[in-house]
């Protein structure tokens, strides 16, 4: 049996990586152009790590591990619980990041651009002015 100091040192190790893991993932995916792709990525590399479920000895765990192991020594029905733990949790962090994405498309302000306005020192520095010919 384990006691509580080493099962707090082991998940607290354990979120450390994940929150490692997760800003690899956040530098490794900074080249997708469509943000929203790139936000349901995270969300669900967040969401496949950091889902915890109960294991057999009643202690929590991460779910992915659990699956992992009942897939390998006990089979699918074994795993199916901890299967079902990660879709419901990826199902409603999907749900609410696209809901908080449209809200911010909402109050997103508009580009306003005057293409005629020559007020910005970059824009008069850009015109060429041809020279002139006595």
């Amino acid at each position: 049996m384990i006691q509580f100091q080493e099962y707090t040192i082991g998940w607290l190790a354990y979120i450390l990586s994940v929150m490692g893991l997760l800003i690899v993932t956040w530098r490794l995916f900074r080249g997708v152009r469509w943000s929203y792709l790139r936000g349901l990525i995270q969300v669900s590399v967040l969401v496949f790590l950091a889902t915890p479920a109960i294991g057999d000895a009643q202690y929590w765990a991460p779910a992915w591990i659990i699956a992992a192991l009942e897939l390998l020594f006990g089979g699918i029905e074994g795993a199916m619980p901890s299967i079902l733990i990660i879709g419901k949790v990826l199902g409603v962090a999907v749900l609410a990041y696209t809901v908080i994405s449209l809200i911010g498309l909402l109050f997103r302000r508009p580009n306003v651009s005057n293409s005629t306005s020559t007020s910005h020192p970059s824009k008069q520095a850009s015109k060429r002015i041809p020279p002139r010919v006595l």
